[in-house]
């Protein structure tokens, strides 16, 4: 498994891109790691509670953090289920 990280390093190049790499992350091999995104909390609205709010609903593996989020991707319909 891989990860891939987005912190304060690469955030402003990929600010606007979060949520569809967080939609993206669900169907890969490995983690999306998204940290040091706090001001994602106070654009129109917090969108960290956004995308983990609506990406469990659609079941996806994703873990709320302080100032980003987790999502663990999967491959098989059978990994979903962990």
């Amino acid at each position: 498994m891989k990860a891939i990280i987005i912190d304060k390093t690469n955030l402003p190049e990929t600010i606007d891109e979060i949520s569809i790499l967080a939609v993206v992350a669900t169907q890969m091999n490995g983690y999306l790691i998204v940290k040091d995104a706090e001001e994602l909390r106070h654009k129109e609205c917090d969108r960290i509670k956004a995308i983990v709010s609506q990406l469990s609903l659609m079941g996806a593996w994703i873990k709320e953090t302080k100032d980003g989020f987790i999502v663990k991707g999967f491959k098989t319909k059978s990994e979903a289920d962990d």
